[in-house]
């Protein structure tokens, strides 16, 4: 699986996104409130993130909450495992919708 880190997308196009993401990783380790975990989970869509600041307390069961002291590796640990085999990368340039994780291709 490879990922890629996107420029950023038009305000209009950002709730789409979120909502097509098999899950979000907000890897703060440091929130005042968590507005993408918010936009999200309003979408459905399951957040991942550090047990810091209020993350805990707001995405609750929308997701899971990794032990800080786990580093980086425990946010993507925590993320869905897909059987093998059942799952192929999308088109160059496409995105993937309910993926095993959102993958960008160039």
């Amino acid at each position: 699986m490879r990922a890629a880190i996107l420029p950023g997308l038009p305000w209009h196009q950002v709730a789409g996104w979120l909502a097509a993401s098999a899950v979000v990783i907000v890897p703060s380790l440091a929130e005042t409130f968590g507005l993408v975990a918010l936009e999200a989970m309003a979408g459905g869509t399951p957040v991942i993130a550090f047990d810091v600041d209020h993350l805990p307390a707001l995405i609750g069961g929308g997701g899971s909450i990794v032990a800080r002291e786990h580093g980086h590796v425990g946010l993507i640990r925590a993320g869905p495992r897909p059987p093998i085999g059942s799952w192929s990368p999308p088109a160059p340039g496409r995105y993937s919708a309910r993926a095993p994780g959102l993958v960008a291709t160039s």
